[in-house]
Parts: structure tokens; C-alpha cells; sequence
């Protein structure tokens, strides 16, 4: 099998109201790409269906368009040749105001279908609609109202973790947030599913492999940035978020996928 790069283009949209930036892929040969860690939920709308691999557990599963929530370790997906795909990352306090299952879906995702009811029309936005603004309006339709309070908070201290590629400390998040670090705890565990060292734990290995491989690049090259972590010392592995042993279980099934025709 032949693994291309998965083009993409990315579009920034600014202070929308569920949507923090949209990238559209088209995927050409059929191929295997690594999504890396990301701290922000994100819905995935796509043409066709996908095969989602854990790269820990080495599970597959069948999947068409997707909520996903907050990720902290790389897994792989096999996209349809020909198919179209619409990632939205989406502001922290989203998966709250959609009324999705915090907890499970870190490192997880629901199928749009499960939750038509829940997301109502945001679940038959078309994967090729390059109206941002569109889709933004068609999410928060279907999405309580905002919680001033809440937003700001999370925002604060998720918006610190991105703007300094994870290099914050829980203190600094807390402040940003104007809450005692024990409350900050509580608040990112109801909006994402993580405490505050795993938001800036994602955030900290996305960047680690971004410095070295860019957006869209191939399966080979992205296992070679993640490879180069096998270098660090255990503590430093671990303020990425992962060990030794679970890097190497993702290398190599990374690996297999190179090969595998499935």
C-alpha cells in the first residue's frame, strides 16, 4: 500500500463561538496518517469513513464523522482515497455546552450518528462546506448558551497552554484562570477530562514533534520526529506525557501500519 501525505489547508477562524480554527484535508492515495496529542476537543467531519487505530492497545475501529475529546498520546488514522475532511478544533468549555461524555472521550471519540439527537444539525454539515462561519453558527445552534464564568476561566488557562507550547505550570494556569489551583483541577476536569499537568503534557509533546516535522507530513516522518524522543531521559519523557515502554509500543505499531494492507 502506498502512505501519501494528507494535503491540508489550514483557515483560522477568530473568536468564533464552539470553533478555535478549522483545517480542510483531501486525501489522495490511500495512506495511514499519526494525529498527535491535541488539548482541545475537536469534531471531524468527513465524506466517507475512516479506520481509527490505537497506537497503545493496537484496537481499530470503524469511524465516519466524530466528536472527539482531548488526546494525550499519538494514534493513527486510515482515511478512503477521494475523501474530503473538515477537522474543527474546538474551544475548551465545547464538549460541555454539547452535552458530551467528558471522561470518555478522552483519547476517545462518539460518532456523530450515536449523538444525532444531541448534536442535531451540526451532524449533517456537509465535510466539504468551506464556510467556517457556517459551521460555527450550525454548532452553536445546537449548543447551550455561554457560560461567560465558565469560558473565561478555561479559556485562560487552556489560551496560556497553547500560547507557550505547554510550557506552564499548573500556578501559572491557575492564575491565568484567577482560581486556587485545586479549583482549576475541578474546572479542567469537568471541561475536558484532564487535569492541568495533562493539558500542558499534550501540548508540550504536539510541539516536541512539530519543531522537527511539519502539518501533513507522512507516516515515516512523523514516527521519525516521535523516534527522536526515545533520546530523553524518563523524566523528561514523562513531562511529554508518555514512558519509554508506551513509546515504544507506538513506534512500532506505527510501523506495522507502513506495511499493513488491511
Amino acid at each position: 500500500m502506498s502512505h501519501s501525505p494528507v494535503r491540508a489547508r489550514r483557515r483560522v477562524l477568530v473568536r468564533g463561538d464552539l470553533v478555535h480554527d478549522l483545517t480542510e484535508l483531501t486525501v489522495g492515495l490511500p495512506g495511514v496518517h499519526l494525529v498527535l496529542p491535541q488539548c482541545l476537543p475537536t469534531l471531524v467531519l468527513r465524506s466517507g469513513s475512516a479506520e481509527r487505530v490505537d497506537l497503545l492497545t493496537g484496537a481499530r475501529a470503524r469511524m465516519g464523522s466524530v466528536l472527539c475529546g482531548p488526546s494525550t498520546r499519538p494514534w493513527a488514522v486510515r482515511e478512503e482515497p477521494g475523501s474530503r475532511v473538515t477537522v474543527l478544533r474546538l474551544r475548551p468549555e465545547a464538549l460541555v455546552r454539547l452535552g458530551a461524555p467528558v471522561p470518555q472521550l478522552v483519547d476517545g471519540c462518539v460518532d456523530l450518528d450515536v449523538w444525532g439527537l444531541r448534536l442535531g444539525g451540526a451532524a449533517g454539515v456537509d465535510a466539504g462546506d468551506r464556510d467556517t462561519a457556517a459551521l460555527d453558527r450550525a454548532l452553536s445552534e445546537v449548543a447551550t448558551p455561554v457560560d461567560d464564568v465558565l469560558r473565561q476561566r478555561v479559556g485562560a488557562a487552556v489560551g496560556l497552554v497553547l500560547a507557550h507550547g505547554g510550557v506552564v505550570s499548573t500556578v501559572e494556569m491557575a492564575r491565568a484562570a484567577q482560581l486556587p489551583p485545586s479549583e482549576l483541577f475541578l474546572l479542567l476536569d469537568d471541561a475536558l477530562g484532564l487535569d492541568p499537568e495533562r493539558v500542558a503534557a499534550a501540548e508540550r509533546l504536539r510541539r516536541a514533534v512539530r519543531r522537527t516535522v511539519p502539518s501533513g507530513a507522512s507516516l515515516q516522518r512523523v514516527l521519525a520526529g516521535l523516534g527522536e524522543l526515545t533520546a530523553l531521559a524518563p523524566r523528561e519523557l514523562e513531562r511529554l506525557g508518555l514512558d519509554h515502554a508506551g513509546l515504544d509500543l507506538v513506534l512500532r505499531r506505527g510501523a506495522g501500519l507502513v506495511t499493513d494492507r488491511r
